[in-house]
């Protein structure tokens, strides 16, 4: 069974977490096809963490958990407080291959997309 977990930075405003949460369901929406289970988490400040959502993803069955980075740029958070996270994860679940994409801002389609975005 496959798992989509996105993770996002996390705030202390409930709102901007309602965001991602709203976010990760319409995502549910459009790729349940190649994902079983697809939840979000937060890096900080608030709940899921990442090793909660982990968790919880392989206890329902996941044995492949993907893990997509909602961040901008490529700093410490993307570059090595989640790597360092994932490679933990592994080591904890040696029997669950878990694996972190590139982060959002890298996407080869963030210029259009900001693009359609100010045009409208």
């Amino acid at each position: 069974m496959k798992a989509l977990i996105v993770i996002a930075h996390g705030s202390r405003r409930e709102q901007s977490n309602n965001e991602i949460i709203g976010m990760v369901d319409r995502i549910r929406s459009m790729v349940n096809d190649q994902y079983e289970q697809i939840t979000h988490s937060f890096l900080e400040i608030c709940d899921p963490s990442l090793n909660e959502a982990v968790a919880d993803c392989i206890d329902r069955g996941a044995r492949e958990v993907t893990v997509y980075p909602f961040f901008l740029n490529s700093g410490n958070h993307v570059q090595q407080d989640i790597p360092d996270m994932i490679e933990e994860l592994n080591a904890v679940y040696p029997d669950c291959h878990i694996q972190l994409l590139q982060h959002f801002g890298k996407s080869e389609d963030m210029a259009s997309l900001i693009a359609d975005h100010v045009s409208r």
